[in-house]
């Protein structure tokens, strides 16, 4: 039975619902790429899959329009996983648990997937209906943006025609989005050897943080709980002796880690590690994680890993940067630089602790690469750093800002705001394979994306497909 089924407007949450009954994480994107293709070709498009997954799909210009040039529209395929811990729920086979009060659409204890999933639906909306005005339509539907880019990167832009775009992977309504921070992402491996363990043990863990995106949210003070945990664990080697047997933390390395958990040997009393918790979960309700938990349980583990080694760890966690690195001279509310302490993994042989960097100014994000690359090896940690990708530079004299600023006066009464953002979108990638690109990206109103707390707005969403077809109508 529909959930969305009384939404407007109707064929943008019909085709929603659809695309969130499909398995679509990061890195699990065939079927809704072969979704999305099939979509097309049932409409008698035309339409290419290229060999790693991305989609594009072609209509013609209406309305005597056919000869005019053509607009681009883009939205990625995949969606950030992250649940909460007491839901079940396999990403890789289960699609998304959606429920609407018919103001908002959020998801029963996981991420929504409207970032990017209301992208792409409106695309596809758009695609099908044949009682549109639009110049001829470049539907461009991309993989594994999430995890660095991987569609954009590997596209082809040969095979488009259009020189302006319209990104549809913006977050906030009446917002312009016109720049973006360049990113890359850095995984540091430890080697560690198990060593019988004489000390009591204890699982410890960190739950119900806010998390939230890297990037836009990253300036709000969230508590991240691999830091946190780190930190934790810290103190309490300054206090005892402390040796780690597992430590893992995060999903993704774009989202600020919700939660964390360890299995650590120590010779303190059991009531002082617990009171330890307890000062750290309420510092944290203080700090604005009203549902922060902090556990401490008796575990059983016969080995932990050598003295040096869950030091060299603890002091890589503690002592890297993490968060705002600086912000903007020209853009005092705009952050420039920072990263994200994303996912902590550890098994029997390895830990690897993996950050999500981002900057405006590529030599900053060069300088803090090169910054943790070091503090890794002065720890005893190897580095692979992968995902690179462009900043998106803002252009003054875009002419397809201004079309799209009178249509938005001209329907609302009001001017919109531009803006550039510390977050990665595809049009940095797109505008270096094709410099003369136009790119703007918008979106509804979304909130707390790459959580269990996400929410669009269905009000939004209406105002925006509307605009997106009275911009058509009239570009």
């Amino acid at each position: 039975m529909s959930v969305l089924a009384e939404l407007k407007p109707r064929r943008v949450f019909a085709i929603f619902e659809q695309l969130s009954a499909i398995p679509h994480g990061s890195g699990n994107t065939d079927a809704i790429s072969t979704w999305c293709y099939d979509f097309a070709c049932d409409l008698g498009l035309q339409v290419i899959r290229d060999a790693v997954g991305n989609v594009i799909i072609k209509k013609e210009g209406t309305n005597g329009r056919e000869n005019e040039p053509a607009v681009i529209l883009q939205a990625h395929l995949d969606m950030v996983c992250e649940k909460t811990a007491e839901k079940e729920f396999d990403f890789l086979t289960q699609g998304i648990d959606l429920i609407t009060d018919r103001e908002k659409v959020w998801a029963d204890g996981t991420t929504l997937g409207a970032d990017n999933g209301i992208g792409m639906a409106m695309i596809l909306a758009l695609m099908e209906d044949v009682t549109l005005s639009h110049p001829p339509l470049e539907g461009v539907l991309t993989i594994d943006e999430e995890t660095g880019l991987e569609g954009a990167a590997a596209l082809d832009f040969a095979n488009l025609n259009g020189r302006r775009m319209l990104n549809l992977d913006s977050e906030d309504e009446g917002v312009f989005t016109a720049g973006c921070a360049g990113g890359i992402r850095l995984e540091s491996t430890f080697s560690v050897t198990s060593v019988p363990n004489i000390l009591p043990t204890y699982s410890v863990k960190i739950k119900g943080l806010v998390g939230g995106h890297s990037g836009i949210e990253i300036n709000k003070g969230r508590a991240n709980a691999n830091r946190e945990l780190a930190l934790f664990l810290q103190a309490l080697s300054e206090k005892g002796t402390v040796r780690l047997a597992q430590l893992n933390g995060g999903t993704v390395d774009n989202a600020i880690a919700a939660e964390a958990t360890c299995v650590a040997a120590c010779d303190l009393a059991y009531e002082t590690i617990c009171d330890m918790a307890k000062t750290l979960q309420q510092t944290l309700i203080q700090n604005g994680e009203s549902a922060a938990m902090v556990s401490v349980e008796s575990a059983v583990s016969p080995t932990v890993w050598e003295e040096t080694q869950t030091k060299a760890i603890l002091g890589y966690l503690t002592q890297s940067p993490n968060g705002v690195q600086a912000m903007c001279k020209d853009l005092p509310t705009l952050v420039e630089t920072s990263l994200n302490l994303g996912v902590v993994r550890s098994n029997d042989q390895t830990v690897s602790v993996t950050f999500s960097l981002r900057s405006a100014v590529e030599a900053e994000k060069t300088a803090l690469l090169a910054r943790l690359q070091e503090l890794a090896e002065r720890f005893g940690a190897t580095t692979v750093s992968s995902g690179n990708y462009p900043g998106w530079e803002y252009r003054a004299d875009s002419a397809l800002q201004e079309t799209m600023k009178k249509v938005y006066v001209d329907l609302y009464g009001k001017s919109p705001v531009v803006d550039v953002i510390h977050a990665g979108l595809e049009c940095g990638l797109f505008c270096e394979k094709c410099p003369e690109l136009d790119a703007v990206s918008i979106g509804p109103d979304m909130r707390n994306v790459h959580s269990p707390e996400e929410w669009v707005s269905v009000a939004s969403v209406a105002r925006v497909y509307e605009y997106l077809v009275a911009l058509l109508a009239n570009i």
